[in-house]
């Protein structure tokens, strides 16, 4: 079991409280240390996150059903979402990890139509009427 409070780990799972620090494991929210001090305290930063409630989801992902705007407004936020220093931490990492699918769904997407296209172009039926000799 980790300390959220020290970092430290216990090997008692069924340990109430930190072997090194006394904090509880079972009330205490989550927290991590600045490493910052003021004296001899050290500061605790408490990183309580609110879930993101589910209609801000479906919003989400309905702005990408808006024809061109939505496309741009939807990357656009998941930009500003990605690399943004304060807000919802599972918000930035589910952006990061959006963009990185839209990446790579991208790359593929490029790769399949030359693919495709060059299949096209070298077939001598649409060379013939590239060149202007119809059938």
């Amino acid at each position: 079991m980790v300390c959220n409070t020290c970092g430290r780990s216990t090997m008692n799972v069924d340990a109430n409280f930190c072997e090194y620090c006394g904090s509880s494991f079972k009330e205490q929210p989550f927290q991590y240390n600045e490493n910052k001090t003021h004296g001899n305290e050290t500061l605790l930063k408490e990183a309580r996150e609110e879930p993101i409630p589910f209609l801000h989801w479906l919003g989400t992902y309905g702005l990408f059903f808006i024809p061109i705007v939505g496309w741009i407004i939807g990357l656009v936020m998941l930009f500003v979402w990605a690399f943004q220093k304060e807000g919802s931490i599972s918000r930035k990492n589910w952006a990061r990890a959006t963009l990185i699918f839209l990446l790579a769904y991208f790359i593929l997407a490029i790769y399949l139509l030359s693919d495709m296209l060059g299949d096209f172009m070298s077939d001598p039926m649409f060379r013939q009427i590239l060149e202007g000799n119809y059938i």
